[in-house]
């Protein structure tokens, strides 16, 4: 189990620095991401029946990884977010200038 739990971590390291590239490769994140759920998905039953792994080290700096990546998607997300916003304002206001021309 401590190699399923290696590889979330490689997993993870793989998300951070696909999210601190200059340009997001949005499938690359995405498919990053579902390998990661799929994982957890096999990992959190045994973690459930078996609280010593629950309590490990590799387990609680899993937990800490996956808040860090949620917060830095969060916050990628939502620059882009206001990166569109601003797409938008200028393509409107081209629009505006459009109608004197």
């Amino acid at each position: 189990m401590d190699s399923r739990i290696q590889e979330l971590c490689d997993l993870d390291h793989l998300l951070e620095q696909s999210l601190k590239q200059d340009e997001i490769n949005a499938l690359e994140v995405l498919q990053l991401v579902d390998t990661r759920e799929r994982l957890l998905q096999d990992l959190l039953p045994y973690v459930t029946e078996h609280i010593e792994l629950a309590q490990s080290s590799q387990w609680q700096q899993a937990v800490i990884n996956t808040r860090h990546l949620v917060e830095q998607m969060q916050s990628e997300t939502s620059a882009i977010g206001k990166q569109l916003k601003k797409y938008r304002h200028g393509s409107q206001s081209v629009q505006q200038y459009k109608k004197f021309l």
